[in-house]
């Protein structure tokens, strides 16, 4: 299994290329000693072509024209539409013709995530494409008892109709459920945080609620290292540590 995300920094298609072939040849091939962007797709897809790989590739939309700006990182589901749709297509020609490829591996399976489906692949033959906009009634059900919230089925319904089911303000929803001071757990205060009725206000108003649940201490943490625009490691996090011990420090990372 090779997992690779377009979201994290210098993680552009060349870069995907280099780390694909390191992992699929076990080393054993360099792709800096390979001359053209070309002849290491067709590498890439000889070796996808022998063994069984899974490759998992997340946020896609940021090699697509969409997403070419410098802001793309704070860019949302809104994009400058066009009549050709060119706006879905591949930044570089090489990621569509390798997208393309992908379609026609015998022996490997692709699965990719994106805000936007590749113009490249529209209507090609080993293809399979789902549309992920809203969770189903069983998965919702699930996920809030795995998350740690206490009710019904016909409680956790009304939730979803109220939110959309739409899993980030599910997600943001039940972590302030579970987090509640006098009544953690309990799906009956979830009126505590109803969302507005429409779709984009909701989200940012979702968000705000998730924001202004945090005590002072974490709403300061948060808001320092959510100016940073590319990903930090634990030692970078570090430097905002006013927490009282570093075991403290860990555990507002994993609930953040």
């Amino acid at each position: 299994i090779f997992w690779w995300s377009f979201y994290d920094e210098e993680a552009g298609f060349e870069s995907f290329l280099d780390h694909a072939l390191n992992y699929t040849s076990r080393g054993d091939v360099n792709a800096k000693n390979i001359e053209s962007t070309r002849d290491k797709i067709n590498k890439l897809y000889s070796f996808l072509n022998e063994k069984q790989y899974l490759f998992i590739l997340d946020g896609v939309e940021r090699v697509l024209k969409a997403y070419a700006g410098l802001g793309s990182p704070y860019q949302g589901d809104v994009v400058n539409a066009d009549e050709k749709e060119d706006y879905r297509m591949c930044i570089d020609p090489n990621c569509g013709t390798f997208l393309k490829m992908l379609t026609s591996v015998s022996k490997s399976k692709t699965l990719i995530t994106s805000r936007l489906y590749p113009k490249e692949l529209d209507d090609l033959t080993g293809c399979l494409r789902k549309d992920l906009e809203e969770m189903d009634k069983d998965d919702v059900e699930e996920f809030f008892r795995k998350q740690g919230v206490n009710g019904t089925r016909a409680e956790i319904e009304e939730v979803c109709q109220a939110y959309g089911s739409h899993p980030l303000s599910l997600r943001l929803l039940t972590g302030m459920i579970v987090h509640d001071m006098k009544y953690g757990g309990d799906i009956k205060i979830w009126k505590k945080y109803n969302p507005l009725i429409e779709l984009a206000p909701r989200e940012h108003n979702i968000l705000e609620l998730a924001y202004n649940s945090l005590e002072k201490k974490k709403q300061n943490f948060i808001s320092r290292f959510a100016a940073f625009r590319s990903p930090m490691d634990y030692n970078a996090l570090s430097i905002f540590n006013d927490f009282s011990s570093e075991c403290e420090f860990n555990d507002v990372l994993l609930e953040l």
